[in-house]
């Protein structure tokens, strides 16, 4: 009781500050966006409104470089505790130079080419553009310092970040734009918000504590300090250098090919529907706006599942827990939304956009769930990010074509452009969930070398006739020792979900070996096993010492059942064993007559 006390408390603190505090701030972030276009709505005319529009979808669209930035830090600062204190500190310093020397140079740019670019897009406020790609550079800028903040597991002070520069944002549009400004003064405060955002992150991460495995400044642990001759040193921070400038260009642009398609499923509906039936596209983009409500609140809970996937994977730890309490933060309310969508969603779009806009509530519901569908397609992508996976951007490029390609077909009615995106969304999800089921369980450093003295996981049913009959009735009716154990893993998933003690050991069972064996001694309860049937004993052989164990997660053996062992039967290797103990005592029974020989020889000798 005591033990599942604790487990129960450990798992609410971390849902707490994660995903939970995360998923707090994103609602802050929701209302406060809201409560930004209700005022701009009524402070601009159509026109400016309309602007500032297209001037936040630009925006948008270049932030995805920051995000790409963002998830290569994570990896890179997760991947620092193998190199020295140096090299540690030294990369986020030269990577925040860079990324501030290309803000200058994107400023410079963006200034002189806003009227070309305003002129090919017929766009009539030049200097917005050039204010919205600024932005989007300083957003880089933030996205170094939340990327530190994930892989450090601040979670609380990164959702604390994510409201406070929403707020300074929201508050300086709404100033600026008050002020007589218009479209061009809410840019600038869009620049002003995500800097100021950004230097208060920078604070948030000098005031982090230092992971557990950076030691504290001055030296290396325990107080001890290294000198290197310069040029051992020079040599190795230039293979630092490059690994820095390496990994971080593969895992932006991994990043960038998974976050674009991701933007495209997000938005294109709404340009497609603008383009196939024009008169429509006011509603459809009322129900649009309002069924982001989940996918921003993926977008910020997919902060904590990124740093924690590869912070597991590192660890060689399962991520399941963390992507079940993501998935269950983030499909709550969208289910909800559909449910008010379902009910009352011609009153819910006219509280908040005016009965003007209500012409589309119908399909409310529908493109909750599809949305809904979406941000757990996001959180799928971030979990495979985060585990270093590529194949979710091969998925993602083929359905966001198929999806364009869908709802052209819908010809732009709401309802079928509504179900047409339900259908992709859900297919997409589908798709991305069937990566995670494949994923192969992590493995932590030494696992070879377990390997080798690892118990064979074989055919289980012991040495007797009665046993490979059941094997073959197994075999006949399409159920095998995998199937056995995903069974077995889906209780043991439920059990751990509800916070109770799984059969056979705490839920926290470390021991691999353990696991196998409860799974063993379940499946011959199930099909009628007797002690009398087990001929010998179960060998057992030991784990080599400081070797790291194996946190047993349900979720990975069920996703990805281990790997088939050679096909040793059990009773085989215990026959050997015996064989040799037989052959042990023989040679001592021979070595104790012989001796006795001797000793009978002697006496008689003596006796002569």
């Amino acid at each position: 009781m005591a033990l599942n006390a604790v487990v129960r408390r450990e798992l609410v603190v971390e849902l707490l500050r994660g995903p939970m505090a995360l998923a707090a701030a994103a609602a802050g972030v929701n209302l406060l966006n809201l409560v930004m276009n209700l005022v701009l709505a009524r402070v601009l005319d159509a026109d400016g409104y309309g602007a500032v529009v297209e001037q936040t979808n630009i925006f948008m669209v270049l932030s995805v470089v920051g995000t790409a930035v963002l998830i290569a830090v994570v990896h890179r600062d997760l991947a620092a505790r193998d190199e020295e204190t140096d090299a540690r500190r030294g990369w986020a310093r030269r990577l925040r130079g860079l990324v501030l020397l290309a803000t200058l140079a994107t400023a410079l740019v963006a200034f002189a080419l806003c009227g070309p670019v305003a002129t090919l897009l017929s766009y009539p406020h030049p200097v917005a553009i050039a204010e919205a790609a600024l932005a989007a550079a300083v957003w880089v800028s933030l996205c170094v310092e939340r990327g530190l903040l994930q892989a450090r597991r601040d979670y609380p002070a990164l959702a604390a970040n994510l409201f406070l520069e929403t707020f300074l944002r929201v508050t300086c549009i709404i100033v600026l734009a008050c002020a007589g400004l218009g479209v061009d003064g809410v840019g600038l405060g869009l620049v002003l918000g995500v800097a100021v955002g950004a230097v208060l992150a920078r604070r948030a991460v000098a005031g982090t504590s230092r992971p557990a495995w950076l030691p504290a400044s001055g030296g290396l642990a325990g107080g001890e300090t290294t000198r290197a001759v310069p040029s051992a040193a020079r040599a190795r921070g230039q293979g630092v250098h490059r690994r820095t400038r390496d990994g971080l260009a593969v895992d932006t642009s991994t990043a960038l090919a998974t976050l674009v398609p991701l933007a495209l499923l997000q938005n294109m509906d709404v340009v497609i529907v603008g383009w196939r039936n024009p008169d429509a596209v006011a509603g459809y983009a009322a129900i649009s706006t309002a069924c982001k409500v989940p996918v921003f609140m993926g977008l910020a809970v997919a902060n904590y599942l990124l740093a924690e996937a590869a912070l597991r994977r590192r660890d060689g730890r399962p991520a399941g827990q963390a992507l079940a309490m993501a998935l269950g933060v983030v499909v709550t309310p969208g289910l909800l939304l559909a449910a008010v969508g379902a009910v009352a969603g011609h009153q819910l779009l006219a509280l908040v956009f005016g009965p003007r806009l209500t012409a589309a509530a119908d399909g409310l519901w529908v493109l909750a769930l599809a949305m809904t569908c979406l941000s757990v397609t996001l959180l799928f992508a971030s979990f495979l990010l985060g585990a270093r996976s590529r194949q979710i951007v091969w998925v993602l490029a083929g359905c966001a074509p198929l999806t364009a390609v869908v709802l052209a077909l819908a010809d732009g009615l709401v309802m079928r452009t509504a179900l047409a995106g339900l259908g992709c969304q859900a297919f997409t999800a589908a798709v991305a969930g069937t990566l995670i089921l494949r994923q192969r369980a992590p493995r932590p450093a030494g696992w070879a070398a377990r390997s080798g003295g690892h118990v064979a996981v074989a055919e289980e049913e012991g040495g007797d006739e009665r046993g490979h009959e059941a094997v073959e009735q197994d075999a006949q009716a399409g159920v095998g020792v995998r199937g056995r154990v995903a069974v077995a893993a889906v209780g043991d998933v439920l059990q751990e979900l509800a916070g109770q003690p799984v059969a056979g050991g705490p839920p926290d069972a470390g021991d691999d070996d353990l696991h196998w064996q409860h799974v063993r001694e379940a499946d011959r309860d199930r099909r009628g096993w007797r002690p009398e049937h087990d001929r010998h004993q179960r060998t057992e052989y030991p784990v080599p010492p400081g070797v790291e164990q194996v946190v047993r997660d349900p979720l990975a053996e069920l996703a990805h059942p281990r790997r088939r062992r050679p096909r040793v039967r059990r009773h085989s290797l215990d026959r050997r064993e015996d064989e040799r103990q037989r052959d042990a005592d023989g040679r001592r029974r021979e070595h104790h007559q012989r001796d006795e020989r001797r000793e009978r020889q002697a006496l008689a000798r003596e006796q002569l």
